[in-house]
């Protein structure tokens, strides 16, 4: 599904009225689209302001003067005849309501339009529309109401949620938690590419010369450690985390490049990487089913398993599974396209 689809149908998906192969796509393009997950995230926050607004119930003699209003305007019409204009009819001006803080744009914008229209409707009253007289009956005057009432509703509304002349929600009605903030390593200021887990965040950063290095930090402590021996003169990118696997990529597309992972040990933990630890994946210009690999297309991580898409010099793509666990990690291919085609958008469901 493309980010379009997606936003568009998540008011449905969150009421769980797509089908379960629907509601797969709408999360399998979650898990995959951080700014979908972040839109998301927004609009859940924006329904649940709604869903705290304070709720307007009529009294109960309300329903009964709209339906006894609405026969009489009926029956006269069926006689032809114009209903007169009562003095209850007419829209009484309110008291004038303290001083308030003044609304956003966008809200002064819609008070203003309930302004004409509230004059717009005395002269509708009134008669004083050009042309043909205009009779002004309860029904009329109840729906007008209504209309002045949703307009008053949709400009406190909007003030309410702070929307500027932008369209912008600001970010300060968003509920949940806020969000963490970490102090990057001194050594290396600019970050480069990032991923977290439930304990940790590892990312990939480069120091002043560009040198590149892959470090992690523990969520609760706050503290930065590097993960490889030296700074890396080559570019390193993550790829994939879980709370048993890292994934990274040693060099870029267009160069001499290398997929590696690193496992968690017994406790869960990361320790340092050295070149026995570390598992090549794949690299460019290995051989592979009766060819050589020229690019990664897509890498997926789930706790102890690596899937991994590559592109091959013959026009085919593979997609090879690592399994982590046993003795040794246990690689085999599961996939293999016709040429012409690529694999992307991986995903791994249990055993699927």
């Amino acid at each position: 599904m493309t980010c379009e689809e997606v936003r568009v149908q998540l008011a449905a998906y969150r009421r769980s009225e797509w089908t379960p192969q629907e509601q797969h796509a709408v999360k399998l393009h979650l898990t995959e689209c951080a700014t979908c997950r972040r839109w998301e995230a927004e609009s859940r926050g924006v329904g649940e302001q709604l869903r705290h607004l304070p709720t307007i119930t009529p009294e109960a003699a309300f329903r009964d003067r709209v339906m006894a209003a609405i026969k009489t305007e009926q029956a006269a019409i069926e006689r032809g005849v114009a209903p007169p204009v009562a003095p209850e009819d007419l829209p009484v001006r309110p008291a004038k309501a303290p001083a308030s803080p003044a609304p956003s744009p966008i809200a002064a914008g819609w008070s203003a339009h309930a302004a004409q229209m509230s004059v717009r409707v005395g002269e509708v009253g009134m008669g004083r529309m050009r042309g043909r007289r205009v009779w002004f009956g309860k029904t009329t005057a109840i729906a007008t109401v209504a209309a002045l009432f949703a307009l008053i509703f949709a400009a406190n509304l909007m003030s309410l949620f702070n929307v500027q002349n932008t369209g912008v929600i600001q970010p300060d009605i968003i509920t949940g938690p806020a969000p963490a903030h970490y102090t990057l390593e001194s050594h290396y200021p600019i970050i480069t590419s990032v991923l977290a887990n439930t304990n940790d965040v590892v990312y990939t950063a480069q120091n002043a010369s560009g040198q590149q290095m892959l470090l992690i930090m523990d969520k609760v402590s706050k503290k930065a450690l590097p993960l490889l021996a030296m700074p890396s003169d080559t570019a390193i990118t993550m790829q994939g985390l879980s709370a048993h696997l890292l994934v990274w990529l040693n060099g870029t597309a267009h160069s001499d490049w290398s997929l590696l992972a690193e496992p968690a040990d017994a406790q869960g933990a990361f320790q340092p990487i050295t070149d026995t630890t570390a598992l090549i994946l794949a690299s460019r210009g290995e051989a592979l089913e009766n060819s050589t690999v020229v690019g990664v297309q897509n890498v997926w991580v789930s706790d102890g398993s690596v899937l991994a898409a590559y592109t091959l010099a013959d026009g085919t793509s593979v997609v090879r599974q690592t399994v982590f666990g046993g003795a040794t990690p246990l690689t085999t291919t599961v996939l293999r396209t016709k040429a012409g085609h690529v694999v992307t958008n991986l995903y791994l469901d249990g055993p699927t």
